[in-house]
């Protein structure tokens, strides 16, 4: 999966980006199940 850049960015660097923000999202659906597990202890 790679993502369209405006201007020229290696393979390399746009794998490496590509990962990061896989990783971000990631994170955030985490979150998102934490979040929602302390507002289920709420009731």
């Amino acid at each position: 999966m790679y993502f369209e850049w405006e201007y020229e960015v290696t393979p390399e660097v746009s794998k490496l980006v590509t990962e990061v923000l896989l990783d971000l999202y990631d994170e955030s659906k985490d979150n998102e199940k934490i979040f929602s597990k302390d507002k289920d202890q709420d009731k």
